[in-house]
């Protein structure tokens, strides 16, 4: 018996899939050149906190409309797979800083960890407030988030893996991640995680 093949459902919104330059229908112009300009001209007057929003933005968008065309296509189960996609990728980026010395295993503690996290975060426009640092925990709280608008509960915990990954990766084991019940994109007044020393 011939097995049935199943068709992908497409997008309700779209007809057809979407075209994408490339092709081989498609001809190319070689004759066109680039005209020379600064890039500053292009920029009009626009501040760097009005440029850096351009960016959230952006990049929440693209983030939120990748993760959400994954569900559609292949429901939670697909998330999961992005999760753990992401923490591999970071899991192998914290094994690569050991190796190269750019951190230390002499400085696994809490607070060094956490410090790492909140870089990446400040680059995106989340900045955390400190709770508690002690020996065996470091706790913090987020009360603005430029992401947290393009998000969904889902996605937010799916994304933290690449902060567990990192944590797993650089203690092997001796600390964890983990996400507070609180979060943002899910109603809350704040985000919530913290690193802790694994009992």
């Amino acid at each position: 018996m011939q097995k049935e093949i199943k068709k992908k459902k497409m997008n309700p919104l779209m007809n057809e899939p979407p075209k994408l330059y490339g092709r081989e229908d498609v001809k190319k112009d070689l004759s066109w050149k680039p005209p020379k300009f600064k890039t500053q001209e292009y920029l009009y007057n626009s501040t760097i906190q009005e440029r850096l929003s351009k960016v959230f933005d952006w990049a929440g968008t693209q983030i939120s409309g990748l993760m959400e065309g994954v569900v559609e296509e292949f429901g939670e189960e697909g998330l999961a797979k992005v999760a753990k996609g992401l923490y591999k990728k970071r899991y192998k980026q914290a094994k690569e800083m050991l190796k190269s010395g750019e951190f230390r295993k002499e400085d696994v503690n809490p607070r060094n960890l956490a410090s790492l996290i909140m870089e990446w975060d400040a680059c995106l426009g989340i900045f955390e407030d400190v709770v508690e640092s002690i020996e065996e925990k470091f706790h913090v709280r987020i009360y603005s988030c430029q992401l947290a608008k393009y998000f969904n509960r889902m996605q937010c915990i799916a994304s933290s893996a690449e902060a567990q990954g990192l944590i797993d990766g650089l203690s092997n084991g001796e600390f964890v991640f983990i996400n507070g019940p609180c979060i943002l994109s899910g109603g809350d007044p704040y985000c919530e995680w913290s690193v802790e020393k694994v009992e």
